[in-house]
């Protein structure tokens, strides 16, 4: 399936007409994941932050916050309490919409890259299957959601080379998460990878903005209101490690490499193998990705650092399974999205994550192999 003559694309710095059916297609589409991974998941967290969440929603820039890091997330939390909803309710469709409208930009963001309509279908089902999407359908009390549509929003940028908007988006969203300042810093440091001429200063001003305002913000409610990270790890062993530093103590060697593959499983293979044909705006992208997503790893979880990394890593993917037929590409990203879905929702619909696993493997060597073959017989073979 080609571009749809109707969606013009002059070039990649132009505003996008998306025809509206085929819009809705992946609304309908994004949702109805997201609500599957919903009902599929256990009904409520066994371990979660809610009361963390809760409690900031209710006392917004109160001073001498007691919640550590949870208390400068403020803002998804004081606009999930105005929602006229009961308690779970709210935080499951804030979930549920900013994971659909996060998995539609995500999907639109790689047909527009890859010029290939198909592929919005792939990116869709590898975005909701992934583990970050998938864990907040078990948790949904928590920032992610917002992070996720904040970097779908900062992709679609980069790819129409709209600093302004990304910038508006990083600035407004270090109140969500700071993973977002991370995020936005990508694309700035692609811009001076691949130099957009008049635009690259603009796309490192507006990451040196959102870090003011954060850092800003961290100083002021520290000495003013009486805020404080405490006894955060990544705040008390910055230099000695920090997040990272707890989480190898708490993992063997085994485990560990199993959470770093499992956000996104053989995605991970498939956007290294589409990193070398894809369009230089993503690969200049992922380059730019690398160095503030290994500092997200020494400060966070390195599984919840790494599944951010969807905005960049699922179009990457695609460009690798976008040369193999469509029925190819779809069972390599739903047998993978079975093993993401079942680790990162917890869900008791599927089997084990090691069976899911060597079912995912199957497609994943066929692709390798396919890939490989072509590439030795030239490209009079390729699909």
């Amino acid at each position: 399936m080609k571009w749809p003559a109707s969606v013009a694309v002059a070039d990649h710095s132009s505003l996008i007409d998306i025809p509206f059916p085929y819009l809705l297609s992946l609304v309908f589409l994004n949702l109805t994941l997201a609500l599957l991974l919903r009902l599929a998941a256990p009904v409520e967290p066994f371990l979660s932050n809610q009361s963390d969440y809760q409690y900031v929603g209710e006392h917004g820039l109160a001073p001498n916050c007691p919640k550590q890091t949870y208390c400068y997330r403020v803002l998804i939390p004081a606009l999930v309490e105005h929602i006229p909803l009961a308690l779970p309710i709210r935080w499951r469709v804030y979930q549920v919409v900013a994971n659909t409208a996060a998995g539609v930009l995500i999907a639109v963001a790689t047909v527009i890259s890859l010029r290939q309509a198909s592929a919005a279908i792939v990116a869709s089902v590898m975005v909701q299957t992934s583990f970050g999407f998938a864990y907040t359908a078990y948790d949904p009390y928590t920032a992610d959601p917002a992070v996720f549509l904040a970097s779908s929003i900062i992709l679609l940028s980069w790819l129409v080379n709209r600093p302004r908007a990304a910038g508006i988006v990083t600035v407004i969203c270090v109140f969500v998460k700071e993973s977002v300042a991370f995020i936005g810093a990508a694309p700035a440091i692609a811009s001076l990878i691949w130099p957009r001429r008049d635009q690259w200063r603009l796309w490192t001003l507006q990451a040196v903005i959102a870090w003011t305002i954060l850092l800003t913000f961290h100083l002021l409610m520290d000495h003013l209101f009486g805020w404080s990270l405490g006894t955060d790890p990544s705040y008390v062993y910055l230099v000695q490690g920090a997040q990272l530093r707890l989480w190898l103590s708490e993992q063997g060697p085994s485990l560990a490499a199993f959470y770093i593959f499992a956000p996104f499983g053989f995605a991970w293979l498939y956007a290294l193998l589409g990193y070398c044909s894809a369009p230089k705006e993503l690969r200049s992208l992922g380059l730019g990705s690398v160095l503030p997503f290994l500092i997200l790893i020494y400060l966070q979880q390195p599984e919840r650092a790494l599944e951010n990394g969807a905005f960049v890593i699922v179009p990457l993917a695609v460009a690798f399974l976008s040369r193999l037929p469509l029925s190819i590409s779809l069972i390599a990203a739903l047998t993978n999205g079975l093993f993401t879905a079942k680790v990162g929702s917890s869900t008791a619909w599927l089997p084990s994550a090691a069976l899911l696993l060597a079912i995912a493997a199957i497609p994943a060597i066929y692709a390798v192999v396919a890939h490989y073959r072509d590439l030795a017989m030239g490209p009079r073979s390729r699909v």
